[in-house]
Parts: C-alpha cells; structure tokens; sequence
C-alpha cells in the first residue's frame, strides 16, 4: 500500500498516528531527505510529498491513500474522500 505524507508540520502527527495503528515507521526516515521509504514488515510504502500534491496524487491513483490538513481539501477541493 502506498502511502502519502505531507511535509512540514503534518509529519510528525501522521507518523504518531500510524505508529498508534500498529505500523512499525521511523519518524528519522519521514523527516530525512528520502522521497519514499517502507515500514519494517516492508507492507507499506510512504511518499513524502507538498501538502497541496496529497489529493491530487489520491485522485489520481498514485497513491492509495494520503494524510493532509483539512485547509487543503476544503482549498484545493480535489475528487477524494475524507
């Protein structure tokens, strides 16, 4: 499954948040310079993307599902669910 995170101040609580789920993922890998990195089991890949790229890359299918702030669907108001 491949995932993706907002940079900036959204990273820290996405990763908490999938930790909390049972993800094993480094918060050093999310905050590196790496584009994508997997989880331990290697189930999940994560690509760190701008906030604003997060819906339009669900949109369009090159990610399954993405974490953002609410102030980027309500702005960008992209074809994806909540």
């Amino acid at each position: 499954m491949r995932i993706a995170l907002s940079k900036g101040y959204m990273i820290e609580p996405a990763i908490e948040l999938l930790q909390k789920a049972g993800i094993k993922v480094s918060l050093e890998d999310a905050k590196s310079r790496k584009l994508s990195f997997k989880d331990a089991s290697g189930k999940y890949e994560f690509v760190v993307i701008r906030p604003a790229d997060v819906p339009v890359y669900v949109e369009h299918g090159a990610v399954d599902l993405g974490i953002a702030g609410k102030d980027i669907l309500v702005e960008y108001n992209n074809s994806v669910a909540e």
